[in-house]
């Protein structure tokens, strides 16, 4: 019978994680987490695998003006996952479920002509970070 071996670390929290946990309790950080985790991508691509945070591969809590697309295709890898940053050019040729512009009186943005022109899985750059 083989033996399975858990990992483990060593019990601290990705700083990502961690950076964005705070900013959500409302404490300030000073830090830019979009470049923090732009700072993790290039460190997974020195070390060759994928590090343990969560944050730099679904990016932080969308609100605001920082709300995704409602019609945005799917989102099947962790490259189509980073649209948070790279914009909606992240999930082009992704597979979408959606056969019209979707609208709502809760996103009054999307009820304008260039939303309701749009195709399905176009967005503007209404969500995109600023």
């Amino acid at each position: 019978m083989p033996v399975l071996r858990q990992r483990t670390i060593a019990g601290l929290a990705p700083t990502e994680d961690l950076i964005h946990m705070m900013e959500g309790m409302g404490i300030d950080t000073g830090v830019d987490l979009e470049k923090l985790i732009e700072a993790v991508w290039l460190a997974e691509e020195v070390v060759g695998h994928p590090l343990w945070g969560h944050v730099s591969k679904a990016g932080p809590r969308p609100r605001g003006k920082k709300l995704y697309a409602m019609d945005m295709p799917f989102v099947e890898t962790l490259d189509h996952a980073r649209h948070f940053i790279k914009g909606p050019a992240a999930y082009d040729g992704a597979p979408s479920p959606w056969k019209e512009t979707i609208k709502s009186p809760q996103r009054p943005d999307s009820m304008n002509g260039d939303a309701a022109n749009a195709t399905p899985g176009q967005t503007s750059e209404r969500w995109l970070p600023l």
